[in-house]
């Protein structure tokens, strides 16, 4: 009867068939897959999706793949301790908090904190 009604409606038909082939794919590929290497393309593929629904931004999945980019240096203060936060770290938080604002203040917070 649920078999009948999805075929009627065509966008949830689709929908159902994108899930299902995505589904079947996913679980042929990882057949062939060692198991280390299956959560590489688990992330790969919802990253995929994701991206596609315009839940994971172009910008953050840049900061994601390559890291901090060009940004003003003298605006930040140093790491508060570099044996735990080192200066690649350091430098995205920087990064974050000068470009996103969702970041807005995290360097401050985090020597706030520290201290």
């Amino acid at each position: 009867m649920q078999q009948a009604n999805a075929s009627e409606n065509p966008k949830e038909r689709l929908s159902f068939l994108i899930d299902s082939i995505t589904r079947v794919i996913y679980l042929n590929v990882c057949r062939g897959l060692f198991e280390e290497h299956k959560l590489i393309y688990s992330f790969l593929i919802s990253s995929s999706i994701n991206k596609k629904a315009n839940l994971l931004l172009e910008n953050n999945w840049s900061v994601f793949l390559r890291g901090a980019g060009i940004y003003d240096k003298s605006e930040y203060k140093d790491s508060p301790d570099i044996n735990i936060i080192n200066a690649l770290s350091w430098d995205l938080a920087c990064y974050l908090d000068c470009k996103f604002e969702k970041f807005n203040g995290l360097t401050k917070n985090i020597i706030e904190k520290w201290n």
